[in-house]
């Protein structure tokens, strides 16, 4: 009898992280995968977060020419860059209590983990990220955290005028550079198993009878880890895509604590 070598892997994965893992293990793999195309000669390299000897993350450094900081704003970056090191390795963030979503590979996003308790209350703290987003590696085991998301609840965050003022040199046609929200959005929990965010009410099954409503979330996607060209606040970052075809990870901090496997 022959056993296919994918199998043995999610098995092996699913000692690792019980069922907390299942909702992917039981997809096909071309859906935890991109199926877009994404342009980009330079090396990879260039798109992470860089890491010092010390283990300590700054921002990739294409945006030092797109952006100008106050001191204010890159300490909140720099509270959202440590919290992200905390789960760079994916168990870590398995056993912190964030959950797989159902959706698979979101094309210029990732594979999201969302925590059930961070994403119902809705508060912003940016030791807290609500959602996580990853790549993995094709027919193996490791997984590379290239963003992070955090959520507000119906009114917007007091966090908002945080990154108020910060303006985008390259223009995006994807969006507005910054906190916007969606309406209409509903959060399902399934207990240990994932978390299913539906978004209008088209798409929101039974007015939400078994989730968390919101009329609207305001939410703010964070791309300090991996150079989004579209802007560090922009949702869609189409160097996901390409990091999901080029299979190019790397460690997460090679110099210092870091692990990105």
């Amino acid at each position: 009898m022959v056993i296919h070598f994918a199998l043995l892997q999610w098995c092996f994965m699913g000692a690792l992280a019980g069922a907390q893992l299942d909702v992917w293990r039981l997809m096909d793999d071309a859906d935890l995968h991109t199926g877009a195309f994404a342009v980009y000669d330079g090396p990879a390299r260039a798109l992470f977060s860089p890491c010092d000897a010390k283990g300590d993350l700054s921002l990739p450094s294409p945006y030092e020419k797109d952006y100008s900081l106050t001191k204010k704003e890159l300490a909140v970056l720099d509270r959202s860059q440590k919290a992200a090191k905390k789960y760079s390795n994916i168990q870590d963030a398995l056993d912190a209590g964030y959950l797989p979503s159902p959706r698979g590979f979101i094309q210029s996003a990732g594979l999201a983990l969302i925590h059930p308790d961070l994403i119902r209350d809705g508060k912003v703290d940016w030791d807290k990220p609500d959602i996580l987003t990853f790549v993995k590696k094709k027919r193996a085991l490791q997984f590379r955290l290239v963003g992070m998301v955090f959520a507000g609840g119906e009114e917007a965050p007091a966090a908002l005028s945080e990154f108020k003022r910060i303006k985008a040199r390259p223009k995006s046609d994807t969006g507005a550079d910054g906190w916007g929200y969606s309406e209409e959005v509903c959060a399902v929990v399934e207990p240990k198993e994932s978390v299913r965010m539906y978004y209008g009410a088209s798409e929101t099954p039974d007015h939400c009878k078994n989730g968390k409503y919101f009329k609207q979330m305001w939410m703010l996607s964070m791309w300090t880890l991996l150079y989004n060209p579209n802007g560090l606040f922009v949702d869609e970052n189409p160097m996901v895509d390409h990091l999901d075809r080029s299979q190019q990870f790397g460690s997460f901090c090679p110099k210092g604590k870091g692990n990105g496997t």
